[in-house]
């Protein structure tokens, strides 16, 4: 399972192809990549209000500042590798 921040710039369908291709031939070739998407968190530098990013809108919705840290959703984390028991 890999967790994918919203911010991470990450394409999981070029992940999903680029996988699928170097899988070809391998003990990979049945495995799957299971995706975790975590919220996106934001901290406003100027109210101090921690908040979850909305896409549309990025602004502090207390103090409408656009003066925000990323807290969450720049990851990329290996959380678990799952083997097979089929004996490949």
């Amino acid at each position: 399972m890999l967790e994918i921040g919203q911010f991470s710039g990450v394409n999981t369908g070029a992940m999903d192809f680029a996988f699928s291709v170097i899988g070809k031939g391998t003990i990979l070739e049945d495995a799957e990549i299971i995706y975790q998407s975590p919220p996106l968190m934001l901290y406003c530098n100027n109210c101090e209000n921690e908040y979850l990013g909305d896409f549309e809108d990025l602004r502090c919705p207390v103090c409408m500042g656009t003066d925000f840290e990323i807290i969450h959703g720049r990851e990329m984390v290996v959380k678990s590798i799952i083997g097979g028991s089929n004996g490949r």
